[in-house]
């Protein structure tokens, strides 16, 4: 190519030509050759086109600084090369540069052009600085004369989140193209306003705009957030048959995210296996598909795949899969991605990578190779401090967790909100509350408190270990309460005082927050442990006046159990038979109202009743039925039940259902059958004992009831019964 340069001696086009293949190419070497023969051919003096190739080369390829250079050697700056130079910081994001620049052309008395203009706007990353460049458009009539200017605006509000601006100059646009309908439908899709962004592209298509590309991808990232299905599939069928999906990665991996998000996984996973052509794009998008549904086993099969179609993964499908590894019966697929991250050379100098080992270890409960990995990290930053905390704290390592907040901090690292959430939690778990208060001071001298998560952990941390006045100042101090902080209050007082309790509850209500679900169960808990049932009639009504009973069936059986609790069961039924669904818990906490009241034949048909709707029977409710067969004496029932325990619902007997079984025999006098249980039984106790001593006594049994009473003497030592004559 050289020597053939050297014998043609070619021109200003052919030179322009040849940069332009090199800029698309990315091929900077080629590109400084390049140069070097125009600089022979003495083109850098004369001819101004070659050098603003020359220089949009450089940028392209990702040399500013070479790009600058050529700029600064030119005979004569016009509005052209200042506008490459511009469009080169702008292309890098070197917003402050863009500026610099922009400053510069107009103090040298150049005045700037619409793409001087789209240029700026562009980049533009502070509202300050767009609403003048905006002033400065509208000055010069821009926004109707020059279309590229008009889209440049709506992007730069979209982008900025001003969306009501960026719509307001959409409708002023004399034409309104593909490129300013798409800034607006993306604007409206990365801030939120999903439905907005469906209304756009429906109203695009009525005018008959047809959709590009990226319009699509943007109105299926909306689909995806509102999880508008229907949407989604129309779009799926719009791409089929425009053929699109066969060209497009990113268009196919936003596809393949808009079913995932909308809880489809097989269908994107049908979708992805029948794309003729795949890109680590879309792989790394079906992986990350995998791990938001939480499908380690689908992500692992997808990841060997990936590797036998010769696809080599990079660091993102490596984060990707190790977040999925996340618990220990993975470990050996998160051990396996660690082999090849190191074989790959990935291992080494990634601070992303070494944190997602760490986490990962962590995670799965192998604490000394999360220590290993963390040990061998050339940099350790907060991150990864925290992931190997968190390892110990989910592992109830809480001393550990602390020691490695006293490590990081002699290290210089400082602690940031998740880091000190974590240390919070371990200092709550084992009562160190002189630790706790040092983490409380590092979060008031961070001004931490106005990060509403970490400032909710410290509250809990007071109000669980008793601290309530100490609680009430930091929920004071709280920027932002929201409805855990409320609760987390009404529950500390709930388990003190039913006064205070309901202080809190009415202060809610004063403050404009309509008490939620939560904050009735912990008031109706508190009504029902110190039998304030006029209270709770009222909570009761509430309740009902907001809609709240039987949309909510934790809060439903809290009224039940209050009402059954308290003897009042026919409210209990009032309330239980209002209920559209029940679980178990509503139909034991009937029964046991029912049993507490000595109403023993209810116990049993409400227990049919249960049977009958399907609904499965668990230990609690075999207590209820087994309570009330020692009651009434009845062992016939008794082995029914207990059979039916084992063989139909696989519950296995605990020490209550056996003190049951020992109430019973005492009850119809089979005494010795009873202390035969008792003496095998492994978890017999004070009380199981005490129960057979009183059968013994209301049967005048005496020799049973010596050796009862030898057990009693010995509080609690089996051993000594059994051994004793």
């Amino acid at each position: 190519m050289q020597r053939n340069l050297r014998e043609v001696h070619p021109g200003g086009f052919e030179f322009v030509a040849a940069l332009k293949v090199c800029t698309k190419q990315k091929n900077l070497d080629g590109g400084f050759a390049l140069h070097c023969h125009i600089a022979q051919s003495g083109l850098l003096e004369t001819n101004l086109h070659v050098n603003c190739t020359l220089l949009a080369m450089y940028a392209k390829c990702g040399s500013l600084t070479r790009a600058e250079q050529v700029f600064r050697k030119l005979p004569r700056q016009d509005v052209v090369s200042w506008t490459a130079l511009i469009s080169a910081y702008a292309d890098q994001d070197k917003f402050e540069h863009v500026l610099k620049c922009f400053d510069e052309m107009q103090n040298d008395g150049i005045s700037p052009n619409a793409v001087t203009f789209a240029c700026i706007l562009s980049a533009c990353n502070s509202i300050d600085k767009g609403q003048e460049m905006h002033g400065e458009v509208e000055r010069q009539g821009l926004i109707a004369a020059d279309v590229v200017v008009g889209n440049s605006l709506v992007h730069m509000y979209t982008k900025l989140g001003l969306l009501a601006a960026a719509e307001e100059v959409f409708k002023r646009l004399p034409m309104q193209s593909i490129v300013a309908w798409t800034s607006l439908i993306a604007g409206y899709a990365h801030h939120g306003d999903h439905n907005k962004a469906i209304e756009c592209f429906q109203e695009m298509q009525v005018k008959g705009i047809i959709p590009n590309g990226v319009t699509y991808a943007c109105c299926l990232k909306a689909c995806g957030l509102k999880e508008d299905i229907d949407r989604g599939w129309k779009i799926h069928s719009e791409l089929d048959r425009r053929g699109l999906l066969e060209s497009d990665p990113v268009l196919a991996g936003a596809l393949l995210d808009m079913y995932v998000r909308c809880g489809l996984p097989e269908i994107a996973r049908e979708v992805f296996y029948k794309l003729p052509f795949k890109s680590l794009v879309t792989w790394n998008t079906i992986l990350s598909g995998f791990t938001r549904c939480s499908d380690s086993s689908e992500m692992s099969r997808c990841f060997d795949q990936l590797q036998l179609e010769g696809i080599c993964p990079d660091i993102v499908t490596f984060l990707t899969c190790l977040s999925t590894c996340r618990s220990p019966e993975f470990i050996f697929k998160g051990k396996e991605l660690h082999v090849k991250l190191a074989l790959v050379g990935l291992l080494e100098g990634d601070l992303a990578v070494g944190n997602a080992l760490v986490d990962m270890y962590a995670k799965c409960g192998s604490l000394g190779m999360a220590q290993k990995v963390f040990n061998n990290l050339n940099t350790r930053d907060a991150v990864a401090w925290t992931a190997l905390m968190s390892g110990f704290c989910e592992f109830d390592c809480y001393e550990k967790a602390l020691e490695c907040l006293e490590q990081m901090k002699f290290e210089g690292v400082i602690p940031d909100a998740v880091t000190l959430s974590c240390s919070l939690q371990a200092c709550c778990s084992i009562g160190d509350m002189n630790k706790g208060r040092e983490i409380h001071y590092d979060i008031i001298e961070q001004g931490l408190l106005k990060d509403t998560i970490i400032g909710n952990i410290l509250l809990s941390m007071y109000i669980k270990s008793g601290f309530l006045q100490t609680g009430k100042q930091v929920f004071d101090e709280l920027i932002v309460r929201d409805s855990v902080s409320w609760n987390t209050m009404l529950s500390g007082y709930a388990e003190h005082g039913l006064d205070e309790a309901f202080k809190w509850l009415e202060r809610v209500q004063l403050e404009g927050l309509f008490p939620n679900s939560p904050m009735f169960v912990l008031a109706l808990k508190a009504c029902t442990t110190v039998g304030a049932l006029n209270k709770g009639e009222e909570l009761h009504r509430e309740i009902e006046t907001l809609g709240l009973l039987g949309k909510d069936l934790v809060l439903s059986n809290t009224l039940l159990n209050m009402y059954a609790t308290n003897g009042l069961i026919g409210q209990a039924e009032e309330v239980f038979d209002r209920l559209s669904v029940r679980d178990v818990i509503s139909w034991t906490t009937l029964m046991m109202g029912y049993s507490q009241l000595g109403e023993s034949s209810k116990v049993f048909l409400t227990f049919r009743r249960m049977l009958v709707e399907g609904i499965k029977p668990d230990s609690v409710a075999f207590i209820m039925v087994l309570t009330v067969c020692a009651r009434v004496g009845a062992l016939k029932s008794t082995q029914t039940f207990l059979d039916m325990m084992s063989r139909d619902y696989g519950v296995v007997p605990h020490i209550k259902h056996h003190g049951c079984i020992v109430s019973i025999l005492g009850c119809v006098g089979h005494l010795e059958t009873a202390e035969t249980m008792l003496q095998i039984a492994p978890f017999a106790n004070v009380t199981m004992w005490d129960t057979f001593l009183g059968a013994c006594r209301n049967w005048g049994s005496l020799r049973f009831g010596q050796k009862s009473s030898l057990f009693s003497a010995f509080k609690g030592d089996t051993d000594s019964i059994k051994d004793s004559p």
